[in-house]
This record gives C-alpha cells, structure tokens and sequence, in this order.
C-alpha cells in the first residue's frame, strides 16, 4: 500500500512516498516534499523582486513495522523546509496508509532514536528453549533472594535449588559485573549463574543463536545515529541499500536475520521460471 500512496496535500505543500523498495519486513523509499522556494530575482536596473517557487525535497526513509520505528535521514533543508515539517508531513501519510488500509490506530510510528532494551527482554530472550545463548554481559549485579524464587537448577532433586539460589545471591553482592561466553556447542542457558544473573542486574548485552541457525546480539543501548551511504537518485531504492539500513537498526534489536543463501543456484531460466509461477 506503501506504494500505492497518491500524492497528498495542496499546493504548494504536497508530499508522497517515492521509489519505495522492501528487503523482508523492512519497507524503504524516497519521501518527497513540496515547499515554497524563496528566490530573488534581480531586473536590468539591479532592482530585486522576492517571489515564490513550488520545489520539491526528497528524504530517505525505512519502516521498520517489528519494532514500531522509522529511520529518516539526517539532512539539511533549504529555507522555507524544515525536519519538524517533514516528519509531520510523514505522520499525516502514515495515518492515510492506516485510515485506507484498516490498520489498527494504535499502531504507532516513531523516530529511531537512541534508547535502552529493558531486561524484560533480555530475560525473556534467555528462557527461550529454542536460542543457545553464546555470551552475556550483565552489569550492577545485586543480591536479591527475592529475585532468584521459583528458579529450576536441579529436575529432580529440587530440594537443591533453595540452596544454589542462596548461594548465588550471596556471590551477586560480591560480584558487580559478570563477562561470560559459551565454548561453540554450549549453552549458557544450562549455567547455573547465567540463569541468575539475566535476573539480577543490569544486562547490557546477549549474543544468541536461534533453532534456525541465525546469529543476534541484543544490546541494553539502541544507537541513535547510524552512518552508511545510499543511492540518494535510484528509483527505486537499491535493495542492498536497503539491506544495509536493515542490518544496522535491527541487529541493534537482536532481530536482524541473514538472508538465506542456497547452496547451489539453479541455471538462470529455472530461476525466472521460479519467480513466474509464484
């Protein structure tokens, strides 16, 4: 629908979206907007006249709808255009794709902006039977019984798990910071102190291998500014550059994901004859 979007507004203040490409879940283009461009025209007797002309200014935009976000380029406008005015200009296109699609209107759209992942998060990417957890930072442990009832470390034997518990809160009120990283089959998932520390303290980063084999480093701090280059004339967007916005917003995440390569290519009609019959 993206795609679809007519031009709206009126003159001289129109926008749309343009070039408008998409690597998986990730929807990126061109927003174009329209502003009044103050130019001075000087006559023969050097007398200058101030008039108005309709222009239009692209900014490169990616949606990212599994977390809720925008990236929106980090550019100079001309005079008579500003940032504020083109975000509201893209909120006021956002609403029409949600109003013409039936979109839920809780749906929110935001500036990707720096930000912290809550351990909520990061426990519950650990408890996920299905990730191997590679490496774990976690931070301002602290001793908190409270915090580690109701923890498994022994099936059967529980009556042991009261006292590993004990023990491990114990060690937190020595222990400020813990670094721990897996061999390459292990699990720290299966460690005793991983399971209570994702629990009491500070996490500020996780590395993690999903059942599917695709590697992911969630990070307790989201960067704000991400630097890369981009075809600013292709239409449409490249998709390797699309690509790139989604590796760099998303890993922040732990929720960027390799594209799948095949072992062996087919002969090139087999592939057209592929996409054909889909």
């Amino acid at each position: 629908m993206v795609r679809d979007l007519p031009v709206l507004g009126t003159q001289p203040r129109q926008h749309t979206m343009t070039a408008v490409s998409r690597f998986d879940n990730v929807t990126a283009g061109f927003f174009a907007v329209q502003y009044e461009r103050e130019v001075l025209d000087i006559d023969q007797n050097k007398k200058g006249t101030v008039t108005y002309r309709a222009e239009w200014e692209r900014t490169a935009f990616a949606l990212f709808p599994q977390i809720g976000k925008l990236l929106l380029q980090a550019r100079k406008y001309p005079k008579g255009l500003s940032k504020d005015m083109v975000f509201q200009d893209f909120k006021d296109s956002i609403n029409y794709i949600m109003r013409e699609g039936k979109l839920s209107n809780t749906t929110l759209v935001t500036v990707v902006a720096e930000q912290e992942i809550p351990d909520k998060q990061f426990i519950e990417t650990f408890d996920n039977p299905t990730n191997r957890v590679e490496k774990m930072i976690v931070d301002n442990l602290r001793s908190d019984q409270s915090m580690l009832e109701g923890l498994t470390y022994y099936n059967p034997q529980r009556e042991r798990n009261m006292v590993v518990g004990q023990h491990l809160s114990h060690d937190f009120g020595v222990i400020k910071r813990l670094f721990l990283e897996s061999d390459e089959r292990s699990d720290l998932r299966r460690a005793h102190i991983a399971k209570a520390a994702v629990r009491s303290g500070r996490n500020e980063e996780m590395r993690y291998q999903t059942e599917s084999g695709q590697k992911h480093v969630l990070k307790r701090k989201v960067q704000e500014n991400y630097d890369m280059l981009i075809d600013m004339e292709a239409d449409p967007m490249r998709l390797e550059d699309v690509q790139k916005m989604a590796e760099q917003v998303l890993e922040q995440f732990g929720l960027y994901r390799q594209p799948r390569i095949p072992d062996a290519l087919p002969d090139q009609s087999s592939i057209f004859d592929m996409l054909e019959n889909q």
